[in-house]
């Protein structure tokens, strides 16, 4: 799973190099806007660190990638998994002129097709903002099921099973 390959998209684990995206990432309002509050430039350096501490680990608990355009040769973004055992929870951050072009429903399904299909899990979580209506179609488009919401700002809820389509 070091690098997924899609039609349009090159995810590839990050890496020292990918600080520049990953602050401009987490500093935006815009971008954080249904996610959590922005963070700080120093706050937004050690969680890249984390991050990358964690995108290494073997086995894979938490993995993360930089989304690559392809057609544009631009890092657009980040897409990740958040795992405890056989269940995963899957995340996107994608800069303003990524969104709504479709890339973060190819990026979010590469991933947990491939995670379920090398059986590094076999349920993967999505949670939104009740307010995220672009991530409530993008879960939609993937296959996952609406469950139960649960308590808080992110308190929608779909899940998707192995054998279930993405």
């Amino acid at each position: 799973m070091e690098r997924i390959d899609t039609p349009r998209l090159r995810l590839r684990v990050m890496d020292e190099g990918d600080e520049g995206l990953y602050c401009r990432l987490y500093t935006d309002p815009r971008v954080m806007q249904h996610i959590a509050s922005p963070l700080g430039i120093a706050v937004a350096g050690r969680s890249l660190q984390v991050a990358r501490e964690q995108a290494i680990e073997r086995p894979m608990r938490r993995p993360w990638w930089v989304i690559h355009e392809t057609p544009s040769m631009t890092d657009v973004g980040v897409v990740g998994l958040v795992r405890e055992d056989t269940v995963a929870e899957i995340g996107i951050v994608l800069l303003p002129q990524a969104q709504r072009r479709g890339i973060a429903c190819e990026a979010m399904s590469a991933v947990a097709a491939r995670a379920i299909a090398t059986g590094l899990v076999a349920q993967i979580w999505l949670r939104h903002a009740p307010q995220n209506l672009a991530m409530a179609a993008v879960a939609s488009r993937l296959g996952l099921t609406r469950e139960d919401d649960g308590p808080g700002p992110d308190s929608c809820r779909w899940c998707m099973r192995a054998g279930e389509a993405t």
